[in-house]
């Protein structure tokens, strides 16, 4: 479900005349796709935005747009008057990455976002959990201040909206306003079929050759309900990071009969670990996600874990046998 603009942001972007528009770490299509379309209609409007940040530049949708960004402000003044800071599709603080959250302590702040968990922050907040993506609610703000998108922003609001949900494949009847506005997006140019590969084609081989190794070993727990996989350190080396199909290992297995959610466990460092949670629709893995300091939707969360891939896997395994008893 949809909620209104608040009117605090829309004083708040008639207020002030430089924005930093700061997205999470490690960007995917809806962070960089609201950042772009925010700061290209700010820029339309009069205003001075700029696009931050940290990187990395991983994931294959997210290719040849890093240069549009800048990754610190080291050669930014950011102590210009009227400056101030709009973050998007970020739960937490933490998450724009410390070499921007350490600077930017004090500048009048705005917060858009569409994930539930997290701690509130920011002087001003537009967060909507029912929101099936950040861009979504960019472009209510366009309706909201009268702004008509170019097709450039147009798209990039699409396509936030697009890898966000699976590409349709997460909605339900729950999002059909969601569904109207997206539809009004398509009016504007829009191929579906140019984004669809941008999301899904062009990867290499060494992409589809990761993802069935990691495929391969797939261990189904409480009789299927939950299936647990990981990535070693030993892949990350091999493969690299570029090579990740996240979303497509999520979607085969949660396809399979009578699994629920699933656990991806990569091991980043010999003391740390990135989880990934999926499900596919009533087990809430951002409260999951959340009680181990991370955060994300209902049915798609994560967290950084410090210790073995062995110890977070009991860990969780025990926080699933609760759900499933």
């Amino acid at each position: 479900m949809l909620r209104s603009v608040p009117q605090e942001l829309i004083e708040f972007i008639g207020k002030h005349k430089t924005f930093f528009i700061i997205g999470h770490e490690e960007p995917d299509g809806d962070c960089l796709g609201s950042q772009k379309a925010l700061a290209s209609m700010l820029n339309r409007s009069g205003k001075n935005a700029v696009l931050c940040s940290a990187g990395p530049f991983i994931r294959p949708e997210t290719a040849g747009i890093e240069e549009l960004f800048i990754k610190s402000f080291a050669d930014t003044d950011i102590s210009t008057d009227g400056a101030a800071v709009i973050i998007t599709d970020c739960s937490t603080p933490e998450r724009i990455g410390e070499i921007f959250a350490s600077e930017i302590k004090g500048l009048p702040t705005a917060v858009i976002d569409h994930h539930a968990s997290g701690q509130p922050f920011g002087d001003v907040s537009f967060v909507n959990g029912g929101s099936p993506s950040t861009t979504v609610m960019i472009y209510q703000l366009f309706k909201e201040l009268k702004i008509e998108p170019t097709p450039e922003e147009a798209e990039d609001m699409m396509f936030g909206f697009l890898t966000d949900t699976g590409y349709f494949r997460h909605l339900d009847h729950s999002n059909s306003a969601s569904m109207q506005l997206a539809s009004e997006l398509l009016s504007y140019g829009i191929s579906l079929k140019e984004l669809y590969f941008r999301m899904y084609g062009g990867r290499k081989l060494d992409s589809k050759i990761l993802t069935g190794r990691v495929l391969s070993r797939a261990v189904p727990l409480f009789d299927g309900r939950c299936i647990s996989i990981y990535e070693g350190l030993d892949e990350k080396k091999r493969f690299g990071a570029e090579n990740r199909d996240s979303d497509t290992i999520y979607s085969q297995l949660l396809s399979v009969k009578g699994c629920e959610a699933v656990i991806f466990i990569r091991e980043e460092s010999e003391n740390e670990c990135s989880v990934s949670l999926r499900s596919r629709d009533k087990i809430d893995v951002g409260a999951i996600a959340k009680s181990f300091g991370g955060g994300g939707h209902m049915r798609a969360a994560g967290f950084v874990y410090n210790g073995s891939r062995y110890e977070i896997e009991e860990r969780l395994k025990d926080v699933f046998s609760e759900i499933f008893a």
